[in-house]
């Protein structure tokens, strides 16, 4: 019993210090926090110069000019953009709004020996109502037809790309 008493106490001096340190970790007005936001700064620049100097590797290693392969990237990534910015559209103009219920539905829970724990409708039918408007949108924006237009598109375009030019340290003769 004493050695549960040790534990639990030990426990929640733990807990209170990690909270602590949690809570100085999590202003950004602190040193704590501010080196944190600088950490995190730091890494997502450095990731991001992996990712180009990854891509660069792969432009060579398929004998492609990096910029026209760049610019091929780019556009993908406008493409796709693009596709999902209209199933968003779709999505906010007709399924942020309640949508009616059709006549005769009836909630899940209802005729089950429960109430569902709210109104006749049900948290579910709500939720299932907006996973058809949502898949509906899907449908109708062609989220799967234009995102592979979009890869159709960026093969064609990467395939056109040049062999890369040679740079000046590379022509230049050895003695």
């Amino acid at each position: 019993m004493e050695m549960t008493k040790l534990w639990q106490a030990a426990l929640v001096l733990a807990a209170s210090v990690a909270m602590a340190g949690f809570a100085e970790a999590s202003d950004p007005n602190s040193t704590v926090g501010q080196c944190i936001q600088d950490a995190v700064q730091t890494r997502q620049s450095c990731t991001q110069v992996c990712r180009d100097d990854f891509q660069a590797s792969i432009d060579t290693c398929r004998n492609l000019n990096p910029t026209c392969a760049e610019a091929a990237r780019t556009a993908r990534q406008t493409c796709v953009q693009n596709v999902f910015t209209s199933l968003q559209q779709c999505i906010t103009a007709n399924c942020t709004t309640p949508q009616p219920t059709p006549q005769g539905a009836t909630s899940h829970w209802q005729g089950q020996g429960g109430d569902g724990g709210g109104d006749d409708q049900g948290e579910c039918d709500d939720g299932f109502e907006n996973f058809q408007c949502r898949e509906q949108c899907r449908q109708t924006v062609g989220v799967m037809a234009g995102l592979i237009a979009c890869r159709d598109a960026f093969r064609t375009a990467i395939s056109q790309c040049p062999a890369p030019t040679p740079t000046s340290s590379s022509s230049v003769k050895k003695r």
